[in-house]
């Protein structure tokens, strides 16, 4: 456990190579954090800094104990706003296996322990190796600091180079996340990277049209080998002509843009 408590700190700068399993910090006039550290499970925080304006936040997992499903929280960071004009983001990192175990409150409970300063966008990098991310995706948005704290969301997804693909009964298909309504009135703008035009990537879409009414500009990038002429990038086309409000950019991975809401590639 790292304790730190003075009343005249005005920076801090931890890089840990040692697992921790704790940060204790009271520092009422500090004004820039940096941290970065390891845990092998659950860990305790608290850090009490009213003052802080810069903060750089890192906790990394290497122990498959903080699971949702078959997801495995691997890394959260916090980072506020560093130049002008970008926003502060809460960046989650998971990863798929094989292991499935419903740990639903533990997980959420272990990230909202990191939000230890405002953000106004969420990062999800996910490595699906072949799983559905919206159970997931969609359990970490309902989270109430933030889905009220959220302007924009990006959702990467990173891809296996073997031939991707779960089993036909494979529990991440089954917590009915397609039914859910959450309240995204905050969100204007999502980005998801590595979208191969999947149907559960098309339901996320949908859902996600659905729950953000104020939604303004949406930006989609193309897997790798994903093309305008699949039957995928031709469903996004399509379920966006219902939503004429909305901004609609489709890129390839290489980054050409292939069309946008009034005027898609053929």
């Amino acid at each position: 456990m790292l304790a730190v408590s003075s009343a005249s700190l005005q920076e801090l700068v931890l890089h840990q190579t040692d697992w921790m399993d704790g940060v204790n910090i009271v520092a009422p006039v500090l004004r820039q954090l940096t941290v970065s550290f390891s845990a092998m499970e659950k860990v305790s925080i608290s850090v009490l800094a009213p003052m802080v304006e810069m903060v750089s936040w890192r906790c990394c997992y290497f122990k498959v104990s903080i699971v949702f499903g078959v997801w495995r929280l691997e890394q959260v960071t916090l980072q506020t706003a560093q130049t002008p004009g970008q926003l502060p983001s809460l960046q989650i990192h998971a990863s798929a296996n094989s292991i499935f175990v419903c740990e639903e409150e533990t997980f959420m409970h272990e990230i909202e322990k990191h939000m230890i300063a405002e953000f106004s966008v969420l990062e999800l990098h996910l490595e699906t190796n072949g799983h559905v991310f919206g159970a997931l995706a969609f359990h970490v948005l309902g989270m109430n600091r933030i889905c009220s704290a959220m302007q924009k969301l990006k959702v990467i997804l990173q891809r296996s180079s073997v031939k991707e693909g779960c089993s036909p009964h494979c529990p991440c298909e089954s917590m009915g996340w397609r039914s859910q309504t959450i309240s995204l009135t905050g969100t204007e703008e999502v980005e998801i990277s590595g979208c191969g035009g999947d149907g559960h990537e098309i339901d996320f879409l949908k859902l996600i049209l659905k729950c953000a009414p104020m939604l303004k500009k949406m930006i989609v990038k193309l897997s790798d080998g994903a093309s305008s002429s699949d039957d995928g990038c031709t469903n996004i086309y399509n379920i966006f002509k219902a939503y004429s409000s909305v901004e609609l950019y489709v890129y390839l991975s290489s980054g050409l843009m292939l069309g946008s809401q009034d005027s898609p590639s053929a």
